[in-house]
């Protein structure tokens, strides 16, 4: 939160495992251009192939780097780019949003001493009892989970 006027806004990331229609791509695209700029400079990063929301986000001003990843080997080379670009960014916090990008966000956000970091946990159900394994193991990563609920 700024405390004065000449304050410059905050940077926040935000990581997302891809931006293809869906609804954690929706919300994260509404919170991304709901975010007052006077106060927040956010930036989205997608560890999979540009999508749908990649453009709505883009236009609606905001910076979005794509790293192409898809499948477990392209996994090394998404980490190191994740990690160069929040240590360039330099943001305050970092938002993560579905399983793989939280994994990611996790190692890379401590990697690149993002002060804050924050896992969206979106889908209750597993698809592999490693995933809450996982999950589990890299939660001491992580500041504070933030969990969708029926309002």
């Amino acid at each position: 939160m700024k405390t004065t006027v000449e304050s410059a806004p905050i940077p926040i990331a935000f990581c997302i495992t891809e931006l293809d229609r869906g609804g954690a791509e929706r919300a994260l695209s509404q919170l991304v251009l709901g975010l007052n700029r006077d106060e927040w400079l956010p930036r989205v990063y997608c560890l999979g192939p540009r999508g749908h929301f990649a453009d709505v986000i883009e236009a609606g001003g905001v910076t979005v780097e794509c790293f192409g990843g898809s499948g477990v080997m392209s996994l090394p080379r998404v980490l190191l780019r994740l990690t160069q670009a929040l240590r360039r960014f330099r943001p305050a916090v970092l938002q993560t949003f579905l399983f793989h990008a939280n994994i990611a966000g996790r190692f890379a956000g401590r990697l690149a001493r993002v002060p804050r970091i924050v896992s969206g946990i979106r889908v209750a159900d597993r698809r592999s009892r490693w995933y809450g394994r996982i999950d589990r193991w890299t939660n001491g990563l992580v500041d504070h989970n933030v969990c969708v609920s029926q309002g």
